[in-house]
């Protein structure tokens, strides 16, 4: 349910003179995050109620108008307000619509509540699912995260960055002194995880011989609502081509992830390169948000 785009690797402007000792390497560092579930949970398709095993069928709104020339696609009449076209079949209708009641509509997701009432005590209804109500990360179960204030599986596909020494001499990677700048929104980016490979923990200054590559992070994607999110990691370290790394990170989370079989009702893809005013707002400012 989860699409991933990765915009190319920027170099920032930020490279210094190349001098023959360690340099810092990733694969990319820019990562788009595109039409992310803001649940966390993954979402079977459905054509009606029936097709779901527990709860509904929910589906997205329809593109809203104000008269017919509103609508994008051929065939459509704007009805109550929503871009509708008349059906008495399936292929009457355009890619990721369905014949229901003689009007095409979205293909749905299903869902487990439609309200509060439909879950047991202490969970809510949060965004079609039934989540645990929680104040702290150990409220939660393991590997599951205090969102705004339910508990929700936080997305990390594609935040995995891997670090290499490509240089001579050793490499020297400051994990302590790793900043997140953003605004408040880039608290959605703000726990992040460091890992060594054959070590259970990782030290305050992580050691690379050249031509190792056993360091990586990971950003761990938590959105409390719908919307898109911005945040840039820097990475210190004793590296002569670039002794602070930035890492910009773009989230965008939807109601419903998007399946690539909707076709054009799905979201319009999310783009995030070097030259996003986003992105040099974050860069010039350096604002610093206040994470709880």
């Amino acid at each position: 349910m989860k699409k991933l785009l990765i915009a190319s690797t920027v170099v920032w402007g930020l490279l210094a003179a190349c001098g023959g000792g360690p340099e810092i390497k990733v694969d990319l560092n820019v990562r788009n995050l595109c039409q992310v579930a803001v649940s966390g949970e993954s979402e079977s398709r459905c054509t009606a109620d029936a097709n779901c095993s527990q709860g509904f069928c929910w589906r997205p709104e329809l593109p809203t108008c104000n008269s017919d020339g509103d609508c994008p696609n051929s065939g459509e009449k704007c009805t109550g307000g929503h871009c509708q076209k008349d059906c008495s079949e399936d292929a009457n209708c355009s890619t990721g619509m369905l014949c229901t009641g003689g009007i095409c509509q979205k293909r749905g997701y299903c869902r487990e509540c439609q309200t509060d009432g439909n879950c047991n005590n202490g969970f809510k209804c949060d965004y079609g699912h039934c989540h645990k109500i929680c104040g702290q990360d150990g409220d939660c179960p393991v590997g599951v995260l205090c969102t705004a204030g339910v508990c929700r599986r936080p997305h990390t596909a594609g935040t995995e960055i891997n670090f290499c020494n490509t240089g001579s001499g050793t490499l020297e990677v400051y994990v302590s002194q790793t900043k997140l700048f953003g605004e408040q929104d880039a608290c959605a980016f703000s726990r992040i995880e460091w890992a060594l490979i054959d070590a259970d923990s990782v030290p305050d200054t992580v050691q690379l011989k050249s031509e190792e590559c056993l360091l990586t992070m990971r950003a761990l994607f938590t959105p409390p609502q719908k919307g898109d999110y911005y945040a840039v990691i820097e990475v210190h370290s004793n590296a002569t081509n670039m002794a602070v790394l930035p890492i910009a990170l773009h989230g965008q989370a939807v109601e419903a992830a998007c399946d690539p079989n909707l076709g054009e009702v799905c979201t319009p893809e999310c783009k995030f390169t070097a030259d996003d005013p986003q992105l040099a707002k974050i860069l010039q400012n350096r604002p610093t948000p206040n994470c709880q």
